[in-house]
């Protein structure tokens, strides 16, 4: 049982399978906080802009909508970041998540956040999230 787990959420059904598992994982006494992930750079958010507002509401109305279908009691993140796995990893430091869970996808938010695509400086490897960072899991259907 896990007493702080963060789940992506996106507009694809693995968000909501990603709810359901993490529901069962929840310790009683645990929190849940559903987050989404827009893209951007955080840089030029410093001042509110009208794209910056309109990702803000849009990510919100998402998260708002996910936790009324499930049924969840959550609470509600949004971060803006240049990838969303790189965005869900930090959310997940800043409240301390002892668990990441996510949907898989073909091509969704799974293989963004396991792995991020953005080769270091001079290098043409890929890099892997830190060991700091708690465990993701997946979520599919049977």
């Amino acid at each position: 049982m896990f007493k702080q787990i963060v789940v992506g959420v996106d507009e694809h059904q693995g968000s909501r399978d990603a709810i359901a598992l993490a529901e069962r994982l929840l310790a009683p006494d645990g929190e849940l906080t559903l987050a989404h992930v827009f893209g951007g750079d955080p840089h030029l958010y410093r001042s509110p802009t009208l794209f910056y507002e309109a990702q803000r509401e849009r990510a919100l109305a998402q998260l708002q909508k996910a936790r009324e279908e499930t049924g969840v009691q959550a609470h509600l993140r949004w971060r803006e970041s240049p990838s969303p796995g790189r965005g869900l990893h930090e959310l997940c430091e800043v409240i301390e998540a002892d668990l990441l869970v996510v949907g898989s996808s073909r091509r969704g938010l799974l293989g963004r956040v396991l792995i991020e695509t953005t080769p270091a400086p001079r290098s043409t490897g890929l890099r892997l999230p830190s060991p700091s960072r708690p465990p993701v899991l997946p979520a599919s259907r049977p």
